[in-house]
């Protein structure tokens, strides 16, 4: 049985809701790593942010194949499972790039600003940027 998908519109909306992006990784020892994350979708990618150092952006730099689980909290449930590669970036992330992306998180750019000042004080951050290569919808309202 097949379940309901979202439309390409449905998808779209879905992605600019202030939703957390479940992160799958591998783990050196083969296991997997889910990481909760806030991003931002732009054209060709989906953007997330972390600390340089955490397991997750390590295990990316070893081994770029990862998934990235988006759905709603409340029922009726969506999701879009997404399978594809990310890189993450070698510089630094500028506070103001960051605040833009958690904008929508924090209730405005301010707030945003203030909480990317706060987590770039607890070691450098970096940009990932995951590039779909296929994706799965379901939509449990339909």
């Amino acid at each position: 049985m097949r379940l309901p998908e979202l439309s390409k519109d449905e998808l779209r909306e879905l992605l600019r809701q202030p939703l957390i992006a479940k992160l799958g990784t591998l783990n050196a020892d083969g296991t997997i790593r889910i990481t909760p994350l806030s991003f931002e979708a732009r054209d060709d990618c989906i953007i997330l942010n972390t600390h340089q150092s955490n397991p997750h952006a390590q295990n990316l730099k070893r081994n770029p194949r990862c998934s990235l689980l988006i759905d709603t909290i409340q029922p009726p449930y969506k999701l879009a499972h997404f399978y594809g590669r990310a890189e993450v970036d070698s510089e630094a992330s500028a506070v103001e790039e960051m605040a833009a992306m958690y904008a929508r998180y924090t209730g405005g750019l301010k707030q945003a600003k203030r909480h990317a000042e706060a987590v770039t004080r607890l070691g450098k951050r970096v940009f990932i940027r995951f590039y779909p290569e296929r994706v799965r919808t379901i939509d449990f309202a339909k």
